[in-house]
This record gives structure tokens, sequence and C-alpha cells, in this order.
């Protein structure tokens, strides 16, 4: 963040130099900012130069602080009743630095519960300085039930729940598929399978709407009970 400078010159200065005490120096400038490349504390000068009179100057001292790193680690995940809280802080936190959390908490570190999106802005001392880092808490033990599929054989959709891509933390999982007149047509119990691609007994199933149950069992030992419908296109 650049510093930004005012000058009040004498009437017969007939030239002035601006000297930032980093080797950097700028000729007949009004008004000047400047920014340095390191923290700490500089002395800059003004010099102003007159026709006959010998040069005169003026310093000032100028205190730089340096930008907060914020550092909040990897994005993680949370499984509610099974993951305990989890602990966010700055890794690089000096102690020095003023805390703001996306929670309204002003600690060094907040205790969540629940997936989101976390961030943290640090504030240096001269409240001039910010910096944010944010941290997604992903969510885990779930299952997103779709409510179409398409099974044409062209890679995308052409399964009923696959559970591999739509869900997380199943430790046990049943699905039965009825058609329009109560028959069952499709059943397993595999965690790890693609799920329904649209057949019975080898046969393409026609275009319209079936009804699933799911039973679910998650990782935190929560069992879940679903029922609805899902539409076969193609």
């Amino acid at each position: 963040m650049p510093s930004f400078f005012t000058d009040t010159l004498a009437p017969f200065v007939q030239s002035f130099t601006w000297d930032f005490g980093d080797g950097k120096r700028l000729d007949n400038v009004h008004n000047p900012s400047h920014t340095w490349d390191t923290p700490g504390t500089k002395t800059v000068t003004l010099i102003g130069n007159y026709l006959v009179c010998p040069s005169d100057s003026v310093s000032q001292t100028v205190s730089v602080d340096a930008y907060p790193v914020v550092n909040l680690g990897p994005d993680s995940s949370i499984c509610p009743g099974l993951t305990s809280s989890i602990l966010l802080a700055n890794l690089n936190n000096t102690g020095s630095l003023s805390n703001l959390w996306s929670t309204g908490a002003t600690s060094n570190a907040i205790s969540v519960n629940a997936p989101g999106y976390y961030w943290l802005q640090e504030t240096s001392p001269n409240g001039e300085c910010k910096t944010t880092d944010s941290i997604w808490i992903k969510r885990d033990c779930y299952i997103n039930i779709p409510n179409s599929f398409s099974p044409n054989g062209d890679g995308v959709n052409d399964y009923f729940i696959p559970r591999e891509l739509l869900s997380s933390g199943i430790q046990t999982f049943s699905m039965s598929i009825y058609n329009r007149w109560g028959e069952l047509i499709f059943k397993t119990t595999a965690t790890d399978g693609r799920g329904w691609d649209g057949k019975y007994n080898g046969v393409d199933q026609n275009v319209g709407v079936y009804v699933y149950l799911i039973d679910v069992k998650f990782d935190n030992n929560i069992s879940k009970n679903f029922t609805g419908n899902v539409t076969l296109f193609r």
C-alpha cells in the first residue's frame, strides 16, 4: 500500500528532490506517493535547491508495516455427529494483529462444527494493511438424489444415483426401484456401484416415472430413508 506525502516549498526553490531512504529518489514531483519493498522504519527527506542559497532539507521518519500473512490451511470436511469440531486459526499468526472472522468473532481461533465457507481477515497495528484467507469446510456423510436420468449410453447421467459422485460417508446402502404397477425391477445393496441403468432383466425400460425406496446408514451411524420419483429419459 503506498504512502502519500504533501510538500510545502519556499517560493525561491528552483528544484527539489524526494529521498525515500531506500535508494529511490524522485525529482520535482509535488505531493508524491511511494511504496517500500520491505517493512521497517524509513527516513524520508525532502531537499530543496536554491539558485544562490545553499540547499535545505527536512526529514520525516515513517514506520512501514508488513502485510499480514494469513494461512488457514487446506480445505477440510466434516461429518456432523462423527467428526469433532474443527479448530480454525492462522497458521502464520504473529499474535500482534487484529482478527475478524466471517462469523463475526475477533478471537485468534474459532471452532466450527458445520460445513460452510469461512474466512479470516487480519489487520496490521496501524489499521492500514489487511489480508484475508478463506477455507471450505466441505459436507461429508450425505447423499444427493437426482430426479431424472437418461440411460442412452452418452456417458452423461446414464445411471440413477451414481453414489461415487453424489454421496459421501455411506456405511450401508439399499435401493429398490418399482415401475408404475408396483413391480420391483431393480434392487442393490452395493455401496460402490453406479445404480440403476434403466433396464429390467437386460431390457431397456420405457420412458416414464419410477418409484425409488432408498435406505442409507452413514458413518456417523445416522440412518435415513428416502422415497420419491425418478424420471427416465432417453
